[in-house]
Protein backbone atom coordinates (compact mmCIF):
# COMPACT_ATOMS: atom_id res chain seq x y z
CA UNK A 1 0.00 0.00 0.00
CA UNK A 2 1.42 3.51 -0.88
CA UNK A 3 1.80 6.37 1.49
CA UNK A 4 -0.44 8.70 0.89
CA UNK A 5 1.33 11.40 3.24
CA UNK A 6 4.99 12.49 2.91
CA UNK A 7 7.00 10.79 5.54
CA UNK A 8 10.35 10.96 6.56
CA UNK A 9 12.54 7.63 7.75
CA UNK A 10 15.57 7.60 9.92
CA UNK A 11 16.37 4.82 11.86
CA UNK A 12 13.97 2.66 12.80
CA UNK A 13 10.63 5.32 12.66
CA UNK A 14 8.71 7.14 10.43
CA UNK A 15 8.07 10.75 10.83
CA UNK A 16 4.93 11.84 8.66
CA UNK A 17 4.27 15.31 7.42
CA UNK A 18 0.46 16.21 6.82
CA UNK A 19 -0.23 20.07 5.00
CA UNK A 20 -1.50 22.66 7.40
CA UNK A 21 -1.87 26.37 7.67
CA UNK A 22 1.14 28.11 6.31
CA UNK A 23 3.21 24.60 6.77
CA UNK A 24 3.57 21.39 7.69
CA UNK A 25 2.64 18.99 11.09
CA UNK A 26 4.87 16.42 12.28
CA UNK A 27 3.90 13.78 13.80
CA UNK A 28 7.00 11.97 15.93
CA UNK A 29 11.30 12.36 15.40
CA UNK A 30 13.36 9.65 15.21
CA UNK A 31 16.75 8.78 17.90
CA UNK A 32 18.72 11.61 19.51
CA UNK A 33 21.33 11.41 16.75
CA UNK A 34 19.07 11.14 13.68
CA UNK A 35 18.73 15.09 13.55
CA UNK A 36 21.11 15.95 10.61
CA UNK A 37 19.46 12.59 8.69
CA UNK A 38 15.90 14.24 9.10
CA UNK A 39 17.18 17.42 8.30
CA UNK A 40 18.98 16.35 4.84
CA UNK A 41 16.10 14.08 3.91
CA UNK A 42 14.13 16.31 4.50
CA UNK A 43 15.53 18.85 1.96
CA UNK A 44 16.71 15.95 -0.83
CA UNK A 45 12.95 14.62 -0.86
CA UNK A 46 10.73 17.41 -0.13
CA UNK A 47 12.63 20.70 -0.77
CA UNK A 48 11.26 21.55 2.66
CA UNK A 49 13.10 23.23 6.12
CA UNK A 50 12.95 22.47 9.48
CA UNK A 51 11.02 25.87 10.26
CA UNK A 52 8.15 25.29 7.41
CA UNK A 53 7.20 22.38 10.85
CA UNK A 54 4.86 24.46 12.69
CA UNK A 55 3.36 21.60 15.24
CA UNK A 56 4.98 18.27 16.47
CA UNK A 57 3.11 15.67 17.59
CA UNK A 58 4.68 13.27 19.82
CA UNK A 59 2.33 9.93 20.01
CA UNK A 60 4.69 9.19 23.26
CA UNK A 61 7.83 9.50 25.20
CA UNK A 62 10.08 6.64 23.74
CA UNK A 63 13.40 8.05 22.68
CA UNK A 64 12.59 6.86 19.43
CA UNK A 65 9.74 9.24 19.19
CA UNK A 66 10.92 12.08 20.88
CA UNK A 67 15.05 11.59 20.54
CA UNK A 68 15.66 15.00 18.25
CA UNK A 69 12.48 17.02 19.17
CA UNK A 70 14.27 18.92 21.97
CA UNK A 71 16.36 20.16 18.72
CA UNK A 72 14.16 20.42 16.42
CA UNK A 73 11.99 22.60 18.25
CA UNK A 74 14.54 25.08 19.00
CA UNK A 75 15.68 25.24 15.21
CA UNK A 76 11.95 25.23 13.65
CA UNK A 77 9.92 27.27 16.39
CA UNK A 78 7.24 24.90 16.03
CA UNK A 79 4.72 23.92 18.50
CA UNK A 80 4.82 21.32 20.28
CA UNK A 81 1.93 18.81 21.23
CA UNK A 82 2.27 16.04 23.95
CA UNK A 83 -0.19 14.23 26.72
CA UNK A 84 0.18 15.48 30.38
CA UNK A 85 1.21 11.87 31.08
CA UNK A 86 4.50 12.26 28.84
CA UNK A 87 5.32 15.37 31.23
CA UNK A 88 7.48 13.70 33.56
CA UNK A 89 9.15 11.26 31.29
CA UNK A 90 10.14 14.16 29.08
CA UNK A 91 11.68 16.19 31.59
CA UNK A 92 14.04 13.43 32.68
CA UNK A 93 14.99 12.71 29.28
CA UNK A 94 14.11 9.18 29.48
CA UNK A 95 12.20 6.27 28.10
CA UNK A 96 10.10 4.69 30.82
CA UNK A 97 10.39 1.07 32.28
CA UNK A 98 6.91 -0.03 32.97
CA UNK A 99 6.22 -1.62 29.15
CA UNK A 100 7.01 -5.28 28.77
CA UNK A 101 7.68 -7.75 25.93
CA UNK A 102 4.97 -8.58 24.50
CA UNK A 103 6.70 -11.95 24.07
CA UNK A 104 9.50 -14.32 24.82
CA UNK A 105 11.09 -13.61 21.01
CA UNK A 106 11.06 -9.82 21.53
CA UNK A 107 12.30 -10.07 25.36
CA UNK A 108 15.29 -12.23 23.74
CA UNK A 109 16.21 -9.92 21.15
CA UNK A 110 15.70 -6.71 23.29
CA UNK A 111 18.11 -8.33 26.23
CA UNK A 112 20.86 -7.97 23.70
CA UNK A 113 19.88 -4.61 22.07
CA UNK A 114 19.96 -3.19 25.96
CA UNK A 115 23.77 -3.78 26.49
CA UNK A 116 24.23 -1.53 23.54
CA UNK A 117 21.31 1.13 23.76
CA UNK A 118 20.57 3.99 26.22
CA UNK A 119 17.07 4.95 26.13
CA UNK A 120 17.33 8.03 26.82
CA UNK A 121 17.51 11.99 24.86
CA UNK A 122 17.88 15.57 25.60
CA UNK A 123 15.33 16.53 28.06
CA UNK A 124 12.26 18.46 26.71
CA UNK A 125 10.41 20.72 28.41
CA UNK A 126 6.95 22.46 27.22
CA UNK A 127 6.85 26.51 26.70
CA UNK A 128 4.27 28.40 27.42
CA UNK A 129 3.22 28.08 23.37
CA UNK A 130 3.18 24.39 23.35
CA UNK A 131 -0.27 22.62 24.09
CA UNK A 132 -0.57 19.71 26.92
CA UNK A 133 -3.48 17.08 26.28
CA UNK A 134 -5.21 16.36 29.12
CA UNK A 135 -7.40 13.08 30.68
CA UNK A 136 -9.35 10.88 28.14
CA UNK A 137 -11.21 13.50 25.99
CA UNK A 138 -10.84 13.72 22.09
CA UNK A 139 -9.55 16.69 20.76
CA UNK A 140 -10.38 18.22 17.31
CA UNK A 141 -9.58 22.28 18.40
CA UNK A 142 -5.70 21.61 18.04
CA UNK A 143 -5.83 20.28 14.27
CA UNK A 144 -8.50 22.54 13.56
CA UNK A 145 -7.05 25.87 14.53
CA UNK A 146 -3.80 24.22 11.88
CA UNK A 147 -6.22 23.61 9.26
CA UNK A 148 -6.28 19.62 9.01
CA UNK A 149 -9.45 17.89 9.51
CA UNK A 150 -9.36 15.13 12.05
CA UNK A 151 -8.50 14.61 15.76
CA UNK A 152 -6.54 13.85 18.51
CA UNK A 153 -7.49 10.90 20.95
CA UNK A 154 -5.78 9.07 24.16
CA UNK A 155 -4.72 5.59 23.31
CA UNK A 156 -2.72 4.30 25.85
CA UNK A 157 -1.62 0.28 26.04
CA UNK A 158 2.04 0.58 25.03
CA UNK A 159 2.09 3.85 27.14
CA UNK A 160 0.43 5.55 29.35
CA UNK A 161 0.75 8.94 27.36
CA UNK A 162 0.04 7.44 24.35
CA UNK A 163 -2.00 9.46 21.53
CA UNK A 164 -3.18 8.88 17.97
CA UNK A 165 -4.36 10.69 15.53
CA UNK A 166 -7.71 9.66 13.06
CA UNK A 167 -8.23 12.38 10.09
CA UNK A 168 -11.55 12.20 8.81
CA UNK A 169 -10.41 10.67 5.45
CA UNK A 170 -9.85 7.64 7.78
CA UNK A 171 -6.11 8.23 8.04
CA UNK A 172 -5.29 6.94 11.55
CA UNK A 173 -1.37 7.55 13.08
CA UNK A 174 -1.35 5.84 15.74
CA UNK A 175 2.26 5.80 17.03
CA UNK A 176 3.50 2.22 18.46
CA UNK A 177 -0.10 1.09 19.10
CA UNK A 178 -0.14 -0.68 16.20
CA UNK A 179 3.02 -2.05 13.73
CA UNK A 180 3.72 -3.38 10.58
CA UNK A 181 7.68 -3.50 10.34
CA UNK A 182 8.92 -6.92 8.83
CA UNK A 183 11.43 -7.24 11.06
CA UNK A 184 9.08 -6.97 14.32
CA UNK A 185 6.17 -9.24 12.11
CA UNK A 186 8.74 -12.21 11.93
CA UNK A 187 8.74 -12.55 15.51
CA UNK A 188 4.84 -12.83 16.06
CA UNK A 189 3.62 -9.47 16.67
CA UNK A 190 0.62 -9.69 14.37
CA UNK A 191 0.50 -5.93 14.29
CA UNK A 192 0.92 -5.31 18.03
CA UNK A 193 3.28 -2.89 19.84
CA UNK A 194 6.70 -5.33 20.46
CA UNK A 195 5.90 -3.46 24.39
CA UNK A 196 2.68 -3.14 26.33
CA UNK A 197 1.63 -1.98 29.47
CA UNK A 198 -2.08 -3.23 28.86
CA UNK A 199 -2.99 -5.47 25.89
CA UNK A 200 -6.64 -4.84 26.62
CA UNK A 201 -5.70 -1.12 26.19
CA UNK A 202 -4.46 -1.30 22.73
CA UNK A 203 -7.42 -3.84 21.68
CA UNK A 204 -9.91 -1.00 22.83
CA UNK A 205 -7.93 1.51 20.88
CA UNK A 206 -7.89 -0.41 17.77
CA UNK A 207 -11.63 -0.72 17.96
CA UNK A 208 -11.79 3.10 18.40
CA UNK A 209 -9.88 3.34 15.05
CA UNK A 210 -12.87 1.78 13.70
CA UNK A 211 -15.41 2.80 15.78
CA UNK A 212 -13.94 6.61 14.17
CA UNK A 213 -13.73 5.65 10.37
CA UNK A 214 -10.07 4.52 9.69
CA UNK A 215 -9.32 3.12 6.75
CA UNK A 216 -5.62 3.40 6.43
CA UNK A 217 -3.29 2.57 9.49
CA UNK A 218 0.13 4.82 9.14
CA UNK A 219 2.09 3.21 11.57
CA UNK A 220 5.65 4.46 13.02
CA UNK A 221 7.52 1.47 12.24
CA UNK A 222 6.42 -0.42 9.42
CA UNK A 223 4.34 0.27 6.34
CA UNK A 224 0.92 1.66 5.83
CA UNK A 225 -1.89 -1.03 6.06
CA UNK A 226 -5.51 -1.90 5.84
CA UNK A 227 -7.88 -0.96 8.95
CA UNK A 228 -8.98 -4.44 7.95
CA UNK A 229 -5.63 -6.12 9.25
CA UNK A 230 -7.09 -4.64 12.45
CA UNK A 231 -10.75 -6.31 12.69
CA UNK A 232 -8.94 -9.95 11.36
CA UNK A 233 -6.45 -9.52 14.33
CA UNK A 234 -9.24 -8.19 17.04
CA UNK A 235 -11.43 -11.75 16.56
CA UNK A 236 -8.30 -13.53 17.37
CA UNK A 237 -6.85 -11.15 19.99
CA UNK A 238 -5.61 -12.73 23.25
CA UNK A 239 -4.79 -10.91 26.15
CA UNK A 240 -2.65 -12.71 27.84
Amino acid sequence: MKHKYKYIKVGFTRSYLLNCNDGYLLIDTGYPDDYEKFVVKLKKKYNLHVKDIKLVILTHHHDDHVGFATELLQKSGATLVVHENALERLKQGVSEIESKPLNRRIKGIFSLFNQFHEFKYPPLIPGEKDIILKGSHNNKDVLKHIGVKGQIIYTPGHTKDGISIVLTDGSVFPGDNAMNAWYFNILGIKKRPIFIQDLNLIRESWERYIELGGKIIYPAHGKPFSINNLRKKLNKFKTN
